[in-house]
């Protein structure tokens, strides 16, 4: 399923420190879709075919909080036009909830 297409970022206005380096969370505000966002290396090197010209994308280590489902979509790269592609997957879910709750217990979940 995806679920947005965006090559923006500027809606994104706090970055809470994190103890491992290779984890990043960040709050978005005034986006109707998405609530937060989390990079994290364990999520570089997942593929996933290109819904519009069927081209393998890949990761770009980044996922969003869907305020909606409560699911967090992964982002990906299309090789082909340069479209940044989020997507939930039910085959990276259980991989996404783990980054999520590795990382978001050592910030405020309420801010």
């Amino acid at each position: 399923m995806v679920l947005a297409r965006s090559s923006s970022s500027s809606f994104i206005i706090k970055k809470a420190d994190m103890e491992q380096a290779d984890m990043e969370l960040e709050d978005i505000v005034n986006d109707p879709i998405v609530s937060k966002r989390i990079k994290s290396n364990k999520l570089l090197g997942l593929k996933k075919r290109c819904p519009d010209d069927g081209a393998w994308m890949t990761s770009t280590g980044y996922m969003y909080l869907i305020k909606a489902t409560s699911d967090w979509a992964v982002e990906y790269l299309c090789p082909k036009d340069g479209e940044l592609i989020r997507s939930w997957s039910p085959e990276v879910d259980a991989t996404t909830r783990q980054i999520a709750k590795e990382i978001l217990p050592k910030t405020k979940r309420n801010e």
